[in-house]
């Protein structure tokens, strides 16, 4: 799709806009239950965004401490840096 298609779709007023076309992964996450189930789906690694591939323009440095989990067990997760856990299950 041309950019001149697309902006004959919406009415765009004469100020700074910024358009990327992107075919990669989306999924609509605007319901608590769609949230939910995109990040659950990270955990299986089918049908999901690849957060591990390096080409993906989505990562960000950050300096945060490594996960601390104590007394608990964990099985199908991911867990963010900065993530402290304190569960038995």
């Amino acid at each position: 799709m041309t950019l001149e298609k697309i902006s004959s779709l919406f009415q765009i007023k004469k100020e700074k806009h910024l358009l990327i076309i992107y075919d990669g992964y989306w999924e609509d996450i605007g319901t608590i239950d769609s949230y939910y189930h995109a990040n659950l789906s990270l955990t299986d690694g089918t049908n999901c965004l690849d957060t591990y591939d390096e080409k993906t323009l989505l990562h960000k440095i950050y300096h945060l401490p490594s996960p601390m989990v104590k007394d608990s067990v964990i099985k199908h997760s991911v867990i963010s840096q900065g993530a402290i856990i304190e569960a038995k299950k």
